[in-house]
C-alpha cells in the first residue's frame, strides 16, 4: 500500500470516528474530494514543469535549424580557372566547405565556427585565397583558392567577427541577418586593422 493510500485511509478513519453516522458520508466525500485535488494540482505542476522544459529545447532546436537554414554568405570559385567550382558557406552555425572534383561528386567539410582557429586570407588584385585551421581538419590547413577577391576578404571579415563574437560568449541568435552580417564584418574588419 503505498504512503498516499495509507495516509487517505487514515484520515478517512479520524472522519469517521469523529462524525456522527450521518455526516459520515459526506465526510469520506470531503477527505476524498481534498486528496484527490492536492495529488491533481501536484501532477498538474509536475506536467506543466516537464512540458516548459520540452517546450524550451524544443524551441532552442527550432531556432538552431532555422539559423542553419540561414546563410549569411556563400562564395564560389570562379569558373576558367576552377573547372569544377567549390564552395564555401557561412551561416549561423557552422562553416561549410563542398569540393567538386567531377559532374556530380562532391567532397563536404562542415565545421562549427566555434572549432575556427585560424583564418588568413592571400588576396591579388582580381583573385584570393582563403586558409582555414581547425582543429577538427584533418590537414593542419584548409585553402580555399581562386575566390573574388571580395569574396575572400568578405568571408575573411566575417569569420573574424564571429570568432570574436564567440569567445566573448555574445548570443548572437537574434540578431536580424542583415544586421549580424553588418555587425560582424564591421567587428572582423576592425580586428584585421
Amino acid at each position: 500500500m503505498s504512503l498516499n493510500t495509507a495516509s487517505l485511509l487514515g484520515r478517512y478513519t479520524i472522519h469517521q470516528a469523529n462524525y456522527p453516522e450521518n455526516k459520515k458520508e459526506s465526510s469520506l466525500t470531503q477527505v476524498i474530494d481534498k486528496a484527490f485535488k492536492k495529488n491533481e494540482l501536484r501532477l498538474k505542476k509536475a506536467a506543466d514543469s516537464v512540458l516548459s522544459r520540452n517546450d524550451s529545447n524544443s524551441e532552442k532546436l527550432i531556432n538552431i535549424a532555422e539559423g542553419a537554414q540561414q546563410n549569411l554568405i556563400t562564395a564560389r570559385t570562379v569558373f576558367p580557372f576552377v573547372l569544377f567550382p567549390d564552395t564555401i558557406t557561412i551561416d549561423r552555425q557552422k562553416l561549410t566547405i563542398v569540393h567538386r572534383a567531377f559532374f556530380r561528386t562532391a567532397s563536404t567539410i562542415s565545421v562549427q565556427i566555434d572549432d575556427v582557429q585560424i583564418v588568413k586570407v592571400d588576396v591579388g588584385p582580381f583573385f584570393g585565397s582563403v586558409h582555414l585551421a581547425s582543429k577538427y581538419f584533418t590537414d593542419s590547413l584548409h585553402t580555399i583558392n581562386f575566390l573574388r577577391r571580395s569574396d575572400a576578404i568578405s568571408i575573411q571579415r566575417l569569420l573574424q567577427g564571429y570568432m570574436i563574437a564567440q569567445h566573448r560568449k555574445i548570443d548572437c541568435s537574434n540578431i536580424d541577418n542583415d544586421q549580424l552580417i553588418i555587425l560582424l564584418n564591421d567587428l572582423g574588419e576592425a580586428s584585421a586593422s
